[in-house]
C-alpha cells in the first residue's frame, strides 16, 4: 500500500494527430461537427488533466519526506530488480510500523495522498468519458459499458 501512495498516472498527452490539424488550420477537414467539437472538448479535458496532475504532484511532493522517513532501503535489492525498476534509486525492504504510526506528520501526509489520488481519479474518469464521447462517434454501432477500456 505505501508504494501506490507513491505512484502517480501521468495523464495521457495531446493527440499528435489534432494538433497538427489544429496548428495547421485543417481542423475543417473534418466534416462531421460533432467529432469536431468532441475532440476539441477532449483536447481541452487533456490539458486541464495535464496542469491538474502537476497541480496534485506539487501538493503531494512535500508529503513524500514524512513518509520515507520511516521506511528502511536496502541497496542489494536493486540488482534483483528489473531495469524498469532502476528508476528508484533505492528499494525500501522495510517499514518502521511503530515510528510510521507515532509519527503526527503522517496521517496529515496519508491525508494529502489520498485526497490527490481521489482528485487524480476524478480527473482520470473525466478524459476517459471524453474519449468514449469520440469514440462513439467514430464508431456509433459499437456498445460500450462502463468499465471496459475503449
Amino acid at each position: 500500500d505505501l508504494n501506490d501512495i507513491f505512484d502517480g498516472r501521468i495523464p495521457a498527452p495531446r493527440a499528435a494527430t489534432y494538433i497538427e490539424l489544429l496548428s495547421a488550420g485543417q481542423l475543417g477537414l473534418i466534416r462531421n461537427t460533432g467529432l469536431r467539437d468532441a475532440l476539441l472538448d477532449y483536447d481541452m479535458q487533456v490539458g486541464y488533466s495535464q496542469v491538474a496532475y502537476n497541480v496534485l504532484v506539487a501538493r503531494v511532493d512535500p508529503q513524500i519526506a514524512s513518509v520515507v522517513s520511516h521506511l528502511r532501503f536496502d541497496k542489494t535489492l536493486n540488482a534483483t530488480h528489473a531495469p524498469s525498476d532502476a528508476i528508484n534509486e533505492n528499494v525500501w525492504a522495510d517499514v518502521d510500523l511503530q515510528a510510521l504510526a507515532a509519527d503526527p506528520k503522517v496521517e496529515g501526509a496519508l491525508n494529502m495522498f489520498a485526497s490527490a489520488s481521489r482528485n487524480q481519479l476524478i480527473v482520470a474518469k473525466t478524459q476517459q468519458e471524453k474519449a468514449r464521447a469520440v469514440l462513439a462517434i467514430l464508431r456509433p454501432g459499437v456498445k460500450r459499458s462502463r468499465g471496459k477500456q475503449p
